[in-house]
């Protein structure tokens, strides 16, 4: 419910996988991205996607008052 630079720093270690969720709720598209690090994309809005719809990449373009959620 918080965005930085309110939020705590977060540890992960190799090997660890990670879920995160891009939240966008400002009025203008957003792209997301970390530096060095790629994802499979597996949920967007409401619930999880089925697994032959899962996308891989490193940028995603979080739509207006939309959530996506990706494995690191």
């Amino acid at each position: 419910g918080k965005s930085a630079p309110y939020i705590p720093d977060t540890t992960v270690y190799v090997g660890q996988k990670v879920r995160l969720r891009f939240a966008n709720m400002s009025m203008m598209e957003h792209p997301m991205h970390l530096h060095g690090m790629n994802w499979r994309v597996v949920a967007t809005g409401n619930g999880d996607n089925p697994a032959s719809t899962h996308t891989y990449g490193n940028t995603i373009l979080v739509p207006t008052a939309q959530t996506i959620d990706v494995i690191v």
